[in-house]
């Protein structure tokens, strides 16, 4: 049955719409949409809202080889030269790699030992003789100087009950561990994952507000009154610009997060209350990275390839008649077994967990085909994201207080330049007042005076411009 329908919210004017995939009423329940995310809890300034978001015109955009010669093979007395040149040249040279004799060789394929790696065992898998090569080298009953280093090789090999299969059950064992380390390590990281998003207080708070944003920017419109959106919206946020087109809604919900930590109320722990869930979401999801790196398709199919591979390794076992090889290889069989096992029902417990996170997400598993990674992947980027938006406000406001000191220093400077020149010509008036006395009439002498053009009063200084009698009199009224 379909969730009962949502009130819709209608914005006070037309809103930049964000594209997002609103969940189907029907697909709500048993989500995490249905009652871990109510975005009406979520406080919400209209007012800041529309100035950002509000439908406006958009501003008009401004405006010399060389050859390598090749050495030549010394031709050993009367060589049977049972192979062709390239099986024999090839096979000499990997053979040559292998630090053992021919007979030690095959004593070791024969018996089963643990002696070589599995590089060793993938080299030697491949110059193993054919059916016609073992058939051209056994026939021959000549001399064995005649023979070469491969014709010597194949035919101590051939002697070797099911020499091929022998070398691909040995290889099993020599990479077993390996295989399983890393199908393992593969298993845990996505289980890990899986864990980390359900329980991350921070992705649960995001996606609420993102809901409760998203329906008031939709408001008035079919996309709005949404329970829930589909992940890949997550991407979107930043595609929805403010009405300046400096900022997103990605942006937006950073600084609500962060005015939010500021208030004490972000969903960290002890010591975290006022780190922003923008800062969190990483912190919370940890696994993420990795996680989203491994193809679970291939981690499957990896596990169905090991049990293959060890029901390879148990009908060799139990065909055998050399009891060495099968006490050697039947040990590692029970062993591998069980740890085999083992990985399968972790393998089995995270592919359920992988199918209840798409569930709880609301997201398809589309053919039946269950691709964690993308969810992982949708998750990381937007994690990044908004972690750098946040970091990108945070410039912002940096570099806007920073300006804002900058002119108040600037405005500062100004008024003390002024104050200083005010308080200079202050000072200058103040001294020209004490020093000078009433002028005496046009023509009147004084003690020390002196006419005009004639020797001026020692200690007087240069001449000032205009002196004449007025300026005479001045003088000797200051004498």
């Amino acid at each position: 049955p379909a969730y009962p329908k949502k009130a819709p919210v209608k914005p006070s004017q037309p809103m930049r719409q964000l594209h997002w995939g609103k969940l189907p009423d029907m697909k709500v329940k048993g989500t995490l949409w249905e009652k871990e995310v109510d975005d009406s809890k979520v406080a919400i300034d209209k007012d800041e809202l529309e100035s950002l978001f509000a439908t406006k015109q958009p501003a008009k955009a401004g405006g010399a080889d060389g050859e390598k010669k090749e050495d030549k093979k010394k031709k050993g007395p009367e060589m049977a030269n049972l192979l062709d040149a390239k099986t024999s040249q090839n096979t000499g040279i990997a053979r040559a790699r292998i630090k053992q004799t021919d007979a030690e060789l095959a004593e070791t394929l024969r018996t089963g030992g643990d002696g070589m790696d599995a590089d060793t065992l993938t080299s030697l898998l491949k110059i193993l003789p054919t059916e016609e090569n073992l058939e051209a080298v056994s026939d021959y009953d000549g001399p064995e100087e005649s023979l070469s280093q491969a014709e010597k090789f194949m035919r101590a090999v051939g002697k070797v009950p099911r020499y091929q299969l022998r070398v691909k059950c040995m290889l099993i064992r020599a990479t077993f561990d390996e295989k399983v380390a890393e199908i393992s390590e593969s298993v845990s990281l996505v289980a890990q994952a899986v864990k980390e998003v359900r329980t991350s207080p921070a992705l649960k708070k995001v996606l609420q507000m993102t809901l409760a944003l998203g329906n008031y920017l939709n408001g008035g419109t079919n996309k709005g009154a949404a329970w829930g959106f589909k992940l890949d919206t997550l991407s979107k946020l930043s595609g929805t610009k403010t009405v300046d087109n400096k900022s997103t809604l990605l942006h937006y919900i950073a600084g609500l997060l962060a005015k939010e930590a500021e208030k004490g109320n972000s969903s960290g722990g002890d010591g975290e209350e006022k780190t922003t869930d923008a800062v969190l979401l990483l912190k919370q999801m940890p696994s993420l990275e990795q996680a989203l790196r491994v193809v679970w398709v291939d981690a499957g199919a990896d596990v169905s390839a090991l049990r293959g591979s060890l029901k390879q390794v148990e009908n060799a076992v139990s065909s055998d008649k050399e009891e060495s090889f099968k006490a050697a290889l039947g040990d590692f069989h029970s062993r591998a077994t069980a740890e085999e096992k083992k990985l399968t029902e972790e393998h089995a417990v995270a592919d359920k967990g992988c199918l209840d996170l798409c569930a709880w997400l609301a997201e398809e598993v589309k053919g039946g085909k269950l691709e964690p990674e993308k969810v992982f992947a949708a998750l990381h980027t937007f994690a990044l994201a908004l972690e750098k938006a946040h970091a990108f406000n945070v410039e912002a406001v940096e570099k806007e207080a920073k300006k804002k000191r900058m002119e108040a220093a600037a405005k500062a400077r100004e008024e003390e330049m002024a104050a200083r020149k005010l308080s200079k010509a202050s000072s200058g008036g103040s001294a020209a007042g004490k020093g000078g006395g009433p002028a005496g009439p046009a023509g009147l002498g004084g003690k020390g005076g002196a006419r005009p053009g004639g020797p001026r009063p020692p200690g007087n200084g240069p001449p000032r411009p205009g002196f004449g009698m007025a300026g005479v009199n001045d003088e000797l009224t200051r004498k």
